[in-house]
């Protein structure tokens, strides 16, 4: 979801991927949630349907922990300890 108006969001994902090894260590790129790319919209009302709202956060969340190596790793090893022969 990353988007032309997070200007303080790029800022902060360059400066994770301008550390050097810090970036390597982390478990997935880092991700912007952000409003939508259209000019802000005067009404309330329509105010609030361009910016984020907290499922675009859970959903983009759960995305990542979905895709992560890391997460799976975790996942697995909670499956084999919790199995019944444990």
């Amino acid at each position: 979801m990353s988007k032309k108006q997070c200007k303080k969001g790029q800022q902060y994902s360059n400066r994770v991927k301008d550390v050097g090894e810090t970036f390597y260590h982390l478990d997935s790129s880092p991700v912007r949630i952000t409003a939508v790319d259209i000019p802000m919209p005067y009404a309330n009302s329509l105010e609030v349907a361009t910016l984020p709202q907290a499922s675009d956060i859970i959903h983009t969340v759960k995305k990542i922990l979905a895709t992560s190596e890391a997460c799976r790793d975790i996942r697995k090893r909670s499956a084999t300890s919790s199995s019944p022969g444990s």
